[in-house]
């Protein structure tokens, strides 16, 4: 099974990058991306993991070796970075859900067409 830092460097590698690059994507020194790689570090930092992830184009938990289903799709990420449509979602979860199932039907509607 591959681990958190095998997973890293063969991203990194996919990706045409050194260890110093990444580094500098990421806001770290290239040997602390070598330990990493290396599995010499116990507790990552939860930013260091969402920035990493981030450059890599892969999900914090597939980064982190804890699920096994690949890279993020181009698609989604540019849902995700989407500030918009961000902002409309998470002010839709604040609303009752018998009127998120009238914005459901109404998107319906739209898509029938």
């Amino acid at each position: 099974m591959e681990t958190m830092g095998s997973r890293i460097k063969r991203l990194r590698l996919m990706k045409n990058m050194t260890q110093e690059e990444l580094g500098e994507k990421v806001g770290l020194k290239r040997a602390a991306i070598n330990k990493y790689e290396k599995g010499n570090v116990e507790n990552m930092k939860r930013s260091i993991i969402l920035k990493m992830s981030e450059v890599l184009n892969v999900s914090p938990n597939y980064l982190m070796a804890l699920r096994d289903d690949g890279e993020v799709h181009l698609e989604i990420k540019k849902l995700s970075d989407n500030k918009e449509l961000n902002k409309w979602l998470y002010d839709m979860i604040n609303h009752k859900p018998e009127e998120l199932m009238k914005l459901k039907q109404m998107w319906e509607v739209m898509n029938s067409k």
